[in-house]
């Protein structure tokens, strides 16, 4: 599994979020993996880097987003229906049930 925690405050766009996709795939050296984002310290995303981070989900099986509220929760399930990423993506308030969710798409369990 690759686990990803966004630093306090941070601003994603799209220079952050190339960024991001080039370590991960270069972390993941060819290999799939089930992707855990913990996004509750991200204060936003503009549009350019949600639709890129969207489009680029190679070496992903699925991905859990921890959201901080209810609120951006739904903010991020309303994002993944409107830019219908190729592989499951949901929204969750805690890792717990983000990891749970994980579990239906890899044989070996993650919790």
């Amino acid at each position: 599994m690759v686990s990803a925690v966004y630093k306090s405050d941070l601003k994603i766009d799209l220079k952050i979020a190339i960024e991001v996709v080039q370590q991960r795939i270069a972390f993941q050296n060819g290999n799939s993996y089930l992707n855990l984002v913990d996004a509750r310290q991200v204060k936003s995303a503009t549009k350019e880097a949600r639709d890129y981070l969207a489009k680029h989900d190679e070496g992903i099986i699925a991905s859990a987003i921890i959201g901080k509220s209810a609120i951006s929760n739904m903010i991020i399930n309303m994002f993944i229906t409107f830019s219908k990423p190729a592989v499951p993506v949901k929204a969750f308030q805690d890792k717990e049930n983000a990891l749970r969710w994980l579990n239906q798409f890899h044989k070996e369990k993650v919790i």
